[in-house]
């Protein structure tokens, strides 16, 4: 079945890519879905893609991926399309555990390397090719305050703004995850300046002390 589509195949759209968008009773479908995805991922990044969004419609889709990531992230190879989808379904739903992970392991390598783990997870948030379905859209734990007082220090470390491209002479080009990179840097401060609270407030007025 689709869970067994080459990795290299391309345009993938099946029963789950229409369970991912369309108003579906995901808790009766989603424990089918959990269970393949304990037994391994399928072989075609797409298919991860839609098995992580479809399941994480639902409140108990969200509290497996937080369960079954950490293992996820440190099995698979870092800087990999399935690494990259795990890391950034984990910060959706838990994202202080997943920011620690990320920083133990960036830590670990060398910095152009680290530079592109953060920078792909950064474009995979951005999610530029059109939205996630609402329920997928509800998780953002990386947004809120205890998560940006970290997760845009680390953005900054790695997507240095002092290295950000020149795009004002207005030629077309094709946003790679570097421009996506920056554009997420840009969105962080904007999540931050727009939280309401005090906690939001004291992040906020930590880094301006800083």
């Amino acid at each position: 079945g689709e869970w067994e589509y080459p990795g290299d195949r391309q345009h993938v759209h099946g029963v789950l890519s229409t369970l991912v968008w369309h108003d579906i009773d995901t808790p009766k479908i989603a424990p089918g879905v959990m269970e393949l995805l304990v037994k391994g991922d399928p072989k075609n990044q797409q298919m991860l893609g839609y098995a992580l969004d479809f399941i994480m419609k639902d409140t108990a889709g969200r509290a497996f991926v937080s369960v079954l990531a950490p293992g996820r992230e440190s099995a698979i190879a870092p800087a990999s399309a399935p690494w990259f989808l795990w890391v950034s379904a984990w910060l959706r739903v838990d994202g202080v555990a997943a920011l620690r992970a990320i920083e133990q392991r960036t830590a670990g390598i060398a910095l152009p390397e680290a530079d592109a783990l953060v920078a792909g997870v950064s474009s995979h948030l951005l999610d530029r090719r059109g939205g996630k379905p609402s329920g997928v859209a509800a998780a953002l734990s990386y947004r809120e305050p205890a998560c940006l007082r970290r997760l845009i220090p680390l953005v900054i470390q790695h997507v240095r703004p002092n290295e950000d491209r020149d795009r004002s002479n207005g030629e077309a080009y094709s946003p790679d995850a570097r421009d996506d990179a920056e554009r997420f840097r840009y969105l962080l401060w904007e999540v931050l300046r727009d939280s309401e609270g005090p906690e939001a407030d004291n992040v906020l007025r930590g880094f301006l002390d800083e």
